[in-house]
């Protein structure tokens, strides 16, 4: 019975169930059905491009998806602002086949962060908003491309941090080899130490963007595998950033050497010997006056060591005699080259190890080594500024453009005639009788001509011819087969003209904006790589613009050179149409002038080093040389200081084609600095040379009698104290690397003093005493000192050699102590410059290539 009550139950619930069905069917079908809106046919899709994150005042770059699912080619162009600039636009023009998707980038400026042009909630969260215009451009037609829901812009937000510098990483394997540390682990141990807390971006693209534009917003770069040696495009962009002041890593244990051969070209002169796995690590420093490394270390696994032999690199350390790693200066910025795995570098972080300068909370669990640290010291530096300051890159462009005075014979000519048509009639009148008549008639003659050349003068100045004036700075890379040139352009063009600025290589021009802000501004790039800016008008006034770009060169542009009896000789490789104007060598202690033949042939002699407030030859400078020199002053501030270290030869030219057009009109004028790096090759044994001054840095250091530095001189700031007592120091001097092992047969010692030094004593040292070289009493200018016996300049284990000097007089201490019961000031004197010239024979053991093979 039971059975059949819960069937009926069940019966009679069916049925109503049923029965809400058909009443609920009715009801809709009184309603029409809402079908989900068509997809477009042409779909774009933007998100951030291969770095993730953006740094005010640079450059970064989206990533576009396009899919064009129509039966023709189609051309999109998406134009992209950054808030809450809106009339600051970027664009990039895109052709997509029938059918088929595309994938690209899209470069965008974030603008610099300013309390006038941001809102305060975004700004200090490092947050900006992306909004992105679409449109379909057919036959110079523009037909806005709706997206899903009709919508008709897309809004992307972005990372915009600009109190913290940006490191990114390439890597397979973030989390490192199996039973290795990952790279991501030693580089964030390193950035924590150095108090930059910031992560690491990954880069997990295959392919790196196609212009240093995507990215210019990064400070530094990892390099951990070998992507980047099949992606040529991205190997420029690497390269052109690195060039422009970006500071590169690569992991040679991580990375073949192939990779290093195609980024540096004919400058990677370094050879791989093999690859060996080290329990036992002993670091040990190459450079005097570094801190000593610490006691050999041991591994349970075997750490890989790639063994290589390099030239034209510093060395900081080695391990177990090999280099543990590689720096070299790469134009404005910086490569480091590790041949020693991470397990090398670190070790596990145990009980005691003081917590990195940013926390705990930012704490790996590795510590790092003394040297790791020193090297990541110099590596973890801000980006170097312009070349060349842009106050002098400005005051330099002003000198290119202006107006015309009346030439000076016209001037005199028209003054001629009128003295000469004055006493014509002067004379005449006497003649006739009516001389009074020139009482009135010269000074309204004299006003007539007076007016006449106020005049021209005003008509030649109000006729300023339309200009376009550049100052560059080039610089070489890869070998010489590619340059990258930055610097300022500065535009003169008259009212109602458009500054039609377009370019064909890889880079960008970006005008200075004052008084635009009202006008939409578009700078648009296209598939082929040209870009062009839109709707630039120009104004009555002149307005710079920041330039940068990286061309490849159809002839090498190379610098090499040796020494010999008389200083330098060498070649100079230049591309075609080019000549060389002004040319100086900039080395590591000094400037040198060069003379340079028309064949290309070079010399240097040590006759020609330049005195530290000089930066050209010429006796006499006409206006574009005197700019010159102004600029090379701001460039090389430090009086003697090498272009970034790297000892160079500085010439000028005209400027370089870019593939750059500013205006249709305006002529194109300007200098182009040229910074070409000296490749050294090391003279044969046997060969007597003479190193100029220029060559041979010095610094203070402990002396061969254990005599401690005084801080007389100051390397870091290449600068002398003052001093008021007797003082005593040693001075190391370190010739070339290159030319080791040489032997030295005489020296020169030029000085400068000022003040009351009242006795200057330079000395030697010789089977552990000192021996007296030279004694100035009341010494004052300019000094000379033969060394004639070499014995009295013995090596250290670096191949560097010591100089005593000891300035002051103990027995006359009035020279510059004031009575105590008088109001005098105490005087001071002053060593205010120190220079060695060195005369050397090279012997046997070297090489013209690669140096000698370190003992295993």
């Amino acid at each position: 019975m039971r059975f059949f009550e819960l069937a009926a139950l069940g019966l009679v619930r069916a049925c109503a169930v049923l029965w809400g069905l058909h009443i609920s069917g009715a009801v809709v079908a009184q309603e029409p059905e809402s079908s989900p809106p068509p997809r477009p046919d042409i779909r774009v899709t933007i998100t951030p491009g291969a770095v993730s994150s953006f740094y005010p005042g640079r450059w970064g770059d989206l990533r576009l998806f396009v899919t064009n699912s129509t039966d023709e080619p189609v051309e999109v162009l998406a134009t992209s602002y950054v808030e809450p600039e809106s009339n600051l636009q970027f664009g990039h023009r895109v052709w997509v086949p029938a059918n088929a998707r595309r994938t690209t980038w899209h470069p965008i400026r974030v603008p610099s962060r300013s309390p006038e042009n941001f809102d305060e909630t975004f700004s200090n969260k490092g947050v900006n908003f992306v909004r992105t215009f679409l449109t379909r451009e057919d036959n110079g037609q523009s037909t806005v491309l709706k997206q899903d829901f009709d919508q008709i812009q897309q809004e992307l937000m972005l990372l915009a941090k600009d109190r913290e510098r940006l490191v990114a990483l390439i890597d397979d394997q973030p989390e490192g080899p199996p039973g290795r540390i990952a790279a991501q682990d030693f580089l964030s141990t390193m950035r924590n130490e150095m108090a930059q807390s910031t992560p690491p971006i990954i880069i997990a693209d295959r392919l790196l963007p196609t212009s240093q534009a995507g990215i210019d917003s990064l400070d530094y770069l990892l390099i951990a595998d070998n992507r980047i040696a099949h992606d040529a495009a991205g190997m420029d962009s690497v390269r052109s950033w690195m060039y422009g002041g970006g500071r590169l890593w690569v992991m040679l244990d991580r990375v073949e050497a192939d990779v290093l051969d195609r980024l540096l070209g004919d400058d990677f002169a370094c050879e791989v010997v093999d690859r060996v796995g080290l329990t036992e690590i002993e670091f040990e420093t190459t450079q005097a006056g570094m801190p000593r490394p610490p006691d050999r270390e041991f591994r349970e696994l075997p750490v890989e060591h790639v063994r290589v032999l390099s030239h034209g690199f510093e060395t900081p350390y080695t391990v177990n005699g090999w280099p543990a790693v590689l720096v070299r200066r790469c134009g404005e910025g910086q490569l480091v080259i590790s041949t020693l795995a991470a397990d090398g570098w670190l070790r596990p972080r145990v009980k005691g190890d003081p917590p990195p300068s940013t926390g705990t909370a930012h704490m790996t669990s590795f510590f790092p080594s003394a040297p790791l640290m020193n090297v990541a010291t110099g590596f973890f530096q801000p980006r170097s500024d312009a070349a060349i300051p842009r106050t002098a890159t400005e005051e330099h462009l002003r000198g290119f453009v202006g107006y015309s005075i009346p030439a000076r014979s016209s001037v005199l000519g028209l003054l001629a005639a009128f003295t000469l048509a004055l006493g014509v009639l002067g004379a005449w009148l006497a003649r006739v009788g009516r001389l009074e008549l020139l009482g009135v008639i010269g000074p309204a003659a004299g006003i007539l001509v007076g007016g006449a050349l106020v005049y021209a003068g005003h008509r030649q100045r109000s006729a300023a011819p339309a200009t376009a004036a550049l100052v560059q700075v080039v610089e070489p890379m890869a070998g010489g087969r590619s340059a990258h040139v930055t610097g300022m352009a500065g535009l003169f063009l008259l009212n109602d003209d458009l500054a039609e600025i377009q370019g064909t290589h890889d880079g960008w021009v970006m005008p200075d904006m004052s008084g635009l802000e009202q006008s939409a501004r578009r700078l648009v790039w296209t598939d082929l790589g040209r870009w062009r800016w839109e709707n630039l008008r120009a104004t009555p006034s002149l307005r710079f613009a920041d330039v940068t770009s990286s061309m490849p060169l159809e002839k090498p542009l190379t610098v090499r050179a040796t020494f010999d009896a008389q200083g330098l000789k060498g070649t100079l490789a230049l591309p075609d149409g080019l000549t060389p104007s002004d040319p100086i060598i900039a080395a590591v202690n000094g400037r040198m002038g060069v003379s340079i033949g028309s064949d290309g042939s070079w010399t240097s002699t040590a006759a020609q080093t330049l005195s530290p407030d000089q930066f050209l030859t010429a006796q006499v400078l006409d206006d574009e040389q005197n700019r010159r020199l102004q600029s090379l002053r701001s460039a090389l501030p430090n009086e003697i200081e090498a272009w970034h270290g790297t000892p160079s030869l500085l010439f000028w030219t005209a400027p370089w084609d870019t593939g750059t057009q500013y205006s249709r009109t305006a002529p194109t004028s300007g200098s182009a600095l040229v910074v070409a790096p000296i490749e050294l090759t090391r003279p044969p044994a046997g060969t007597q040379i003479v190193v100029p001054s220029a060559w041979v840095p010095f610094r203070e250091g402990i002396g061969p009698d254990g005599q401690a530095p005084s801080g007389l001189y100051d390397y870091r700031r290449r600068a002398w104290s003052d001093k008021s007592d007797p003082t005593s120091t040693w001075i190391r001097f370190q010739p070339p690397d290159m030319l080791q092992p040489y032997a030295i047969r005489s020296a020169r010692v030029t000085l400068q003093v000022s003040g009351p030094v009242g006795k200057l004593e330079l000395a030697g040292f010789r089977d552990g005493q000192l021996v007296p070289i030279q004694t100035w009493v009341d010494p004052i200018g300019t000094l000379t000192a033969e060394v004639s016996d070499p014995s009295v300049l013995p090596f250290d284990r670096y191949r560097g050699f010591f100089l005593r000097l000891a300035a002051g007089d103990p027995d006359r201490p009035e020279l510059t102590r004031a009575d105590p019961d008088s109001y005098e000031a105490v005087s001071y004197w002053r060593i205010e410059s120190l220079a060695l010239e060195l005369r050397a024979t090279v012997e046997e053991g070297g090489s013209d290539g690669l140096p000698v093979r370190p003992a295993p």
